[in-house]
């Protein structure tokens, strides 16, 4: 009896394993497509394969050795075909985005306020994240209501600075340094050495408190020697430890009335087991005031990343460094908009003490909104 079946599936190996189960070893391939996906980038095979006709049997019957050299050619080119497949959906899914972004700008709404189209315009080409740009300007469009049509720009720059004012004003830490022991945390290159050195010098010239340098810093090549000349120019004492047994212990034998101030080593966000032995080193030692120092100026989504691998560590506060690198603010209107620990310090040049300075709302805004 002549049979023709149709086979789907994204793998010829099996399909052909079908074939021949079912129709028999005689079993003949009218016609063989490759589909590529939409949704992952995976190949679909189609197969039609026949058995019992004559006519066809003459003409393509395909013997099993063949059907094994059909399977390896398919078997080898799968993973070229999945890696273009993947490539051109991927070329695809830019394009669209790119399309995205040219509708958004020349179809605005009619009815947002000319305005709120210019300061828009002014914080995107600041450096300001787009997600945070339309939440702000569309949420300051609700709280102006009929004016927001009737302003002109200067006086919604005006506007605009107070509300990011006000948004700082509840993210700014009023009460750190309470505690004995102050420890920095943070991914590679942000720049807590010099920053402790510079939090160091504060309460040694300016609030007269007495203080030993401590490094936990045992990957970087020279941390040591570093914040030992700080110690050296502060006329302060210098300690490393290399075991979370011995910090503590330190610890329990100085007096109270000296102050720790503990460097520890930077690591990438990506090394869970670096994070987890800082955290180790600073659980247990007493209570700690543990601060994140991040780079100022980087973008949002690497912010949080941030944010999020280092938390294990327990840090109550933000320090942020690097500002005189900067070259765009806007990406600080996110930690505006967004859920953040208290920001304490900004940090602006590599001079001991004096390139320090306590976080203001009205510094953020005017930088933000560059006026």
């Amino acid at each position: 009896m002549d049979q023709i079946k149709k086979y789907m599936g994204s793998n010829m190996s099996e399909i052909l394993d079908r074939v021949r189960a079912e129709l028999g070893q005689d079993a003949m391939i009218l016609r063989s497509l490759t589909k590529p996906k939409k949704i992952n980038g995976s190949v679909e095979f189609e197969v039609i394969a026949g058995a019992g006709h004559k006519s066809l049997q003459s003409a393509v019957s395909i013997p099993k050795p063949h059907l094994l050299k059909v399977k390896k050619e398919y078997e080898s080119n799968l993973p070229k075909e999945r890696e273009r497949t993947a490539k051109e959906i991927e070329s695809l899914h830019q394009e669209i985005q790119n399309l995205k972004l040219c509708l958004e700008t020349v179809f605005q709404d009619k009815a947002f306020p000319e305005s709120m189209k210019m300061l828009r315009g002014h914080l995107l080409n600041n450096g300001a994240d787009r997600d945070a740009t339309d939440r702000f300007t569309q949420s300051l469009t609700r709280i102006l209501g009929a004016r927001a049509h009737q302003i002109d720009s200067a006086k919604c720059l005006k506007v605009a600075r107070a509300l990011i004012e006000k948004g700082f004003g509840k993210k700014i830490s009023g009460k750190t340094g309470t505690k004995r022991i102050r420890a920095l945390v943070g991914p590679t290159g942000a720049g807590k050495t010099t920053t402790l050195a510079k939090l160091a010098s504060i309460a040694v010239l300016e609030e007269k408190k007495d203080v030993v340098l401590v490094s936990l810093d045992d990957y970087r090549l020279g941390a040591h020697a570093q914040l030992k000349a700080y110690a050296d120019i502060l006329s302060v004492s210098f300690y490393t430890f290399s075991s979370p047994l011995d910090l503590k212990k330190f610890v329990q034998i100085l007096p109270p009335s000296i102050s720790v101030y503990v460097d520890t080593s930077g690591v990438s966000p990506m090394n869970s087991m670096g994070i987890k032995k800082i955290t180790s080193f600073l659980s247990g030692i007493g209570p700690v005031d543990i601060s994140l120092v991040v780079q100022a100026g980087l973008p949002w989504l690497d912010f949080q990343s941030i944010l999020l691998k280092f938390k294990m560590t327990g840090y109550h506060n933000l320090i942020l460094t690097k500002i005189d690198e900067m070259n765009y603010w806007g990406n600080w209107l996110s930690l505006c908009l967004f859920d953040i620990p208290p920001l304490e310090y900004l940090t602006n040049g590599q001079e001991v003490p004096k390139d320090i300075m306590r976080c203001s709302p009205s510094f953020m805004a005017e930088k933000i909104l560059q006026v």
